[in-house]
């Protein structure tokens, strides 16, 4: 179960961030549809106080990396 999702929006230099605590299925293809490699960035997934995942680019090219009992994995594409 994730905790929380967030996705970075910057507009020129200012950066915001939108956060969704106990998000939906929907909430997290809304997030992740929304990765331009421009204005959002990033969307970060809070699944424990240890375990966590980030998936960042867009829209062609994506990075994943997921952190698993402090080990980190990483998968470009």
């Amino acid at each position: 179960m994730i905790k929380s999702i967030s996705i970075d929006e910057w507009i020129g230099t200012t950066f915001n961030e939108e956060i969704v605590m106990n998000p939906t299925r929907a909430d997290t293809l809304s997030f992740l549809k929304k990765l331009d490699g421009d204005k959002f960035t990033l969307v970060f997934f809070e699944v424990s106080d240890t375990d966590s995942a980030l998936v960042g680019g867009g829209p062609e090219y994506f990075i994943v990396s997921i952190t698993i009992d402090g080990n980190i994995y990483t998968l470009m594409k």
